[in-house]
This record gives C-alpha cells, sequence and structure tokens, in this order.
C-alpha cells in the first residue's frame, strides 16, 4: 500500500472585508469537505504564521492603500495522505 502526503493551503482575506464577509472555519471546513471527496485523509492542520517583516509591511500598506477595506491575512496548512494500492 502506497501512502502519498499533499499539503493544502487555506488563504484568508482581511480588513474590513474579511471580517464580514470571510468565514474562516467555513473556509477550512470547504476544504476538508474537498479533500474527503477526493481520497484524502486529514492528518494535521497548522496556522500559516507569517513572521517575515517584509510581509507584514506589505499588509500594512495594502491596508492603509484600500482605508482599511481588504489586507492579507494568514491563513491554514492541511497536511492530507492518500492512501493507494
Amino acid at each position: 500500500m502506497k501512502i502519498t502526503n499533499t499539503v493544502f493551503r487555506v488563504k484568508l482575506s482581511g480588513g474590513i472585508i474579511g471580517a464580514l464577509a470571510a468565514n474562516p472555519k467555513g473556509k477550512l471546513q470547504k476544504k476538508i469537505i474537498e479533500m474527503n471527496e477526493d481520497g484524502y485523509r486529514v492528518g494535521q492542520v497548522l496556522p500559516d504564521d507569517t513572521g517575515n517583516i517584509l510581509v507584514l509591511l506589505l499588509r500594512l500598506i495594502l491596508l492603509i492603500l484600500t482605508i482599511g477595506l481588504w489586507t492579507i491575512a494568514n491563513g491554514y496548512y492541511i497536511i492530507g495522505e492518500k492512501r493507494t494500492e
């Protein structure tokens, strides 16, 4: 039996649009359901923590330019495994 590991990324949006329109739990559940339909089993869900100062500055600039409406937010990495014969 062969096991295939794959990493899926769930991206989230921030700012006022992200706070009002986005549902992080719903996006995560939707991706897990898609993975299950493709035959993958969830191994682990990891938060996407970006500690890079350049990315943080880019997010701040986007937030200022869009007057707080939108910016890039963190997301999740989902590690899935699929067993094949």
